[in-house]
């Protein structure tokens, strides 16, 4: 899709709980453009990561990577770059996270 005469696009995020678990995750903007806001709530303390993986399903950025995160309401910044600092092209993304108490998985688009 060309927005280069002007115009909206909007989208919608799916989330797909792999194990029950007590956490609500959301993010937003998305599309996003030049930056998103992963949240997340977890009911008790433990082990977190979240990680980006292209289309391709090649990593490109761990998020979070915490052995004992705290119980509670939690959030990171996704600012559209990959591990080594370097700006992700405009495209789909994958987010995983694995927590405590399941795991989830997100889909985001990048816009630029």
């Amino acid at each position: 899709a060309s927005l280069a005469g002007g115009g909206k696009l909007s989208g919608t995020t799916q989330l797909d709980v792999v194990n029950n678990g007590s956490f609500n995750v959301a993010v937003s903007p998305n599309p996003m453009n030049p930056q998103a806001t992963l949240t997340w709530t977890t009911s008790r303390t433990g082990f977190v990561r979240i990680e980006m993986f292209d289309i391709q399903g090649r990593l490109v950025r761990r998020l979070v990577d915490e052995a004992a995160m705290a119980a509670g309401g939690h959030e990171a910044t996704i600012d559209g770059r990959n591990q080594r600092g370097e700006s992700l092209p405009s495209g789909i993304y994958f987010i995983r996270g694995t927590l405590a108490e399941g795991e989830f998985r997100e889909i985001i688009t990048i816009l630029k």
